[in-house]
């Protein structure tokens, strides 16, 4: 009957229409249930891998720069803008931005671990606190990056972070990215 390309062309559109018409008949007039685990097999997949793709921003809640220079060397539409600790950064999202990067300065000489918490005043509130996040040693910062379709709905964000130091004090760094 089919190969498991076929189906695959069919499902993501990368058949002619006349193609895709000849593999429904083909599909509807196979007996062979094997076929029919086939495609429920690459919906699943299918499915999950784009589960996986609408959250990958809350997968990875930080990233390094390598992260970053990757995404764009993929072909990647990103912003990335500054934030100021005790601050609001207005700024717009450009139409075409697959992805926006919060960058969190923050010294971090002494500082052994960073927790970071995600606040959205408009909607839910306060997500949980996820502890020893990856930051940045080189550039003194925690990038934070979140899908542009995820920004927008939340228009304000923000940021906690909790810096753990050698000498056991604990600080607090607010940034807050409102949508303009």
């Amino acid at each position: 009957m089919s190969s498991r390309a076929d189906i695959e062309d069919y499902l993501h559109g990368a058949m002619s229409d006349e193609d895709a018409d000849g593999f429904e008949d083909a599909l509807f007039a196979s007996a062979d249930p094997s076929v029919a685990r086939e495609v429920q097999n690459v919906l699943w997949l299918s499915d999950a891998i784009r589960v996986l793709r609408d959250h990958e921003a809350s997968i990875s809640m930080t990233c390094v720069r390598a992260d970053l220079d990757a995404f764009r060397a993929r072909g990647g539409r990103m912003e990335a803008w500054t934030l100021v600790d005790g601050g609001t950064l207005r700024q717009p999202i450009a139409p075409d931005t697959q992805l926006v990067v919060g960058r969190l300065p923050l010294p971090l000489a002494d500082v052994r671990r960073v927790d970071l918490e995600i606040a959205d005043p408009d909607g839910p509130g306060r997500f949980p606190r996820v502890n020893d996040v990856e930051v940045d040693r080189a550039e003194d910062c925690v990038w934070v990056p979140c899908a542009a379709r995820v920004a927008l709905a939340s228009q304000v964000t923000v940021f906690r972070l909790f810096a753990h130091h050698t000498d056991g004090r604990v600080t607090t760094h607010q940034y807050t990215a409102e949508l303009g």
